[in-house]
This record gives C-alpha cells, sequence and structure tokens, in this order.
C-alpha cells in the first residue's frame, strides 16, 4: 500500500496537493540535462526573496528587509513588490532588482504581495488596511454620494439603500422551489440569485441600464414569474414605475422587458387579444408559405444580447422533421429521454433565455 513520503527541504506541497514545489523564499535548480524538470530548490540570500514562478531571486528594495525567513519583501500599506530587468546572472538561476509599488486606488495587494487585486467596483472603492489583521477592505468612496460600507460588493448611494432596504429585509438571495407534482415547497439559498440580483436592481433602477434590466427580468422567469417572489416584485415595482413604450401595447414597459399583462393598465386579456393583428393563413399554398416563421431573442443570465435567429430545434429534444411548424398541419412525437445525460451533453453552455 502505497504511503505519503514527506517534501524535500524547501518545498511543500502544491495546492492541489498532487507534487512538491518550491516554498517561498526559494527557486528551482535545474540540470542541464532535465532543463524542463527541476531537480530541487534553493534558498535566497538574505534580503532576496523569489519570483511567484519560483524561476529567480529578487532582491528587496533599498530600506527594505525580508520576513518570514526571506519569503517576502517587507513593502509598505497598499504596496506591492515589482521588478525590472534581470540585471544579474549566476548560473541557470538569475536576480531581479525589486521595486516596491503602491497599488491604484480601488486595488489592493494580493497575499503574496506579487499584484495589485480589483475591489468589485474599484472606480467607486478605496482600500483600506484593517489594522487588526493583514486583510484590507473595500470601502465606497463617500464623496461621490455612496454609503461607506458596500453591500455584496455593490456601492449604494441613501436613496438606492432606502429603495432596496425591502429585499434585504426578506433574504433577496433565498428562493421558493415548487415541486410540480406533489405541490410541496422548499426555500433554497441561491448563489445566482446572491450574485446577480442587487446589481441588476439597483443598476436598472438607476441607470436605467439594459443589460442589468435583462438580468432582473431572467430572475423573475427562473422563479416562474411567481409575483410572491422577492425578484418579482422588484421587477414589477421598476415595472411600474415606468412608462409604456408604445400605445399600441400599453403594458410593454420602457427600458425593461416585457413580462407580464395588466401590469401597467387594467386591461383585461380580451381586450389584449383584440389588438393581434389579423393574419390571413392559406393551408393549400406552397410549403414555404405555409410554415410559421418563428424568431428567437437569446440573452445570457446577466442580460448580454447574443442575437436574433430563426427557431429551429432548440425546443425540440424528440429526433423528428420539422413539420411540426406548418401551418394546419397536426403533429404528434414522443421519445424517451434520459434526462441525465441530456444535461449532461449540455454541461459545457451555459444558460441561454430566449423571447420568442
Amino acid at each position: 500500500m502505497a504511503g505519503c513520503t514527506s517534501c524535500p527541504n524547501g518545498q511543500e506541497t502544491s495546492t492541489a496537493n498532487d507534487m512538491c514545489v518550491c516554498k517561498a523564499g526559494w527557486i528551482k535548480t535545474f540540470s542541464a540535462s532535465t532543463f524542463s524538470n527541476p531537480t530541487s530548490c534553493i534558498q535566497c540570500a538574505p534580503g532576496q526573496t523569489s519570483s511567484s514562478e519560483r524561476l529567480f531571486c529578487i532582491a528587496c528594495p533599498t530600506n527594505s528587509t525580508t520576513t518570514n525567513l526571506s519569503t517576502t519583501c517587507n513593502c509598505g500599506i497598499n504596496q506591492i513588490l515589482t521588478f525590472n530587468s534581470i540585471n544579474a546572472i549566476s548560473g541557470i538561476n538569475s536576480i531581479a532588482q525589486g521595486t516596491c509599488k503602491t497599488c491604484d486606488a480601488g486595488y489592493y495587494p494580493s497575499l503574496d504581495k506579487s499584484e495589485c487585486l480589483s475591489c468589485p467596483q474599484p472606480e467607486l472603492m478605496v482600500s483600506v488596511f484593517r489594522n487588526d489583521s493583514s486583510g484590507y477592505d473595500c470601502n465606497c468612496r463617500t464623496e461621490l454620494g455612496y454609503q461607506l460600507t458596500p453591500m455584496d460588493g455593490i456601492c449604494l448611494t441613501v436613496d438606492e439603500f432606502s429603495s432596496f432596504s425591502l429585499y434585504l429585509s426578506h433574504g433577496y438571495e433565498n428562493i421558493l422551489s415548487s415541486d410540480l407534482l406533489t405541490t410541496s415547497t422548499a426555500t433554497i439559498f441561491s448563489d445566482i440569485f446572491s450574485l446577480h440580483f442587487m446589481k441588476a436592481y439597483t443598476k436598472c433602477h438607476n441607470q436605467w441600464d439594459f443589460n442589468s434590466c435583462q438580468t432582473l427580468s431572467n430572475l423573475c422567469v427562473l422563479q416562474l414569474y411567481d409575483e410572491s417572489s422577492q425578484v418579482c416584485t422588484a421587477y414589477q415595482a421598476l415595472a411600474k414605475s415606468r412608462k409604456s413604450r408604445t400605445k399600441l401595447y400599453p403594458d410593454e414597459p420602457e427600458g425593461i422587458p416585457w413580462l407580464y399583462y395588466g401590469l401597467l393598465t387594467t386591461e383585461s386579456s380580451l381586450t389584449t387579444v383584440t389588438k393581434v393583428p389579423n393574419v390571413t393563413l392559406d393551408i393549400s399554398a406552397t410549403m414555404e408559405s405555409s410554415t410559421l416563421n418563428f424568431v428567437l431573442a437569446s440573452y445570457t443570465i446577466d442580460g448580454k444580447f447574443l442575437g436574433l435567429r430563426n427557431l429551429s430545434s432548440e425546443f425540440q429534444f424528440c429526433d423528428s422533421d420539422q413539420s411540426w411548424l406548418q401551418v394546419g398541419h397536426n403533429f404528434n412525437t414522443s421519445c424517451t429521454l434520459n434526462i441525465f445525460e441530456l444535461a449532461d451533453q449540455n454541461s459545457t453552455i451555459e444558460t441561454i433565455f430566449h423571447d420568442l
């Protein structure tokens, strides 16, 4: 039976725990015959640290010392260690001169201080070092009118927070899942709703951003248009605050997808039906002219428009012809599908939302 083996001196297990790699402050050494495969690790000299790839040592900047046994150059708060061109060669390994660089506003150093990481909204945020730890907080810029503390990584003004507070108190990340066969329900925490809802709502509400409004609509569709759900309640509130886009269809809100009839008006469904254009269909005509042409508008979950295309077999999982598109043509088909295989075939494809 195989057992565990300790990594050699100067090495530690990789993140995937499948191999030994050089520790911080150590660099790889190679033999002339196995340049692509390091044979061991050697420690950088005092006053030096190693590059993130562990290929060469970096001399710490002037007045900067290494800490933790040469693993990190001691740059200041909100600074990272960069290096210029390699200026000294020692065999295969090289030494570079390090420089401490301050991260821009809205960015903060990574744990190994090798790069500046972005705050969720760098243009609206500043990074602040926490004195009680080695981490950083991304705070919103109050001079721009935002509250200091972001909500789920989003900066909100006082008015925006007020408009969103209703959904905060009701747990917008929790969705209601229904079993249509047993009529049972369950409340489930959704990463998708947690990730998209607040950003979509605030940007749709305040900026009329089309992608955000589409995202909010997509989330309501995922709740099967349930008017009692938080996301559909938010959608309806925004839609009701908009004017009608056209006089012909007064229930179509401006700047946000149309999901409900009778939302902006009290128009009955019978009145709506009378506005459907009269179309004459000739079932005795040629095949070409007797085919119903449906057009799909497609979107990603985050509201990106993917384009228009004619409907083909997107909603047809059974192998069959397209005769169901013919006018006045009865069509019936059945097949047995393995839902797990079907899902596996589409596992690499993101969820697409269609407007027919």
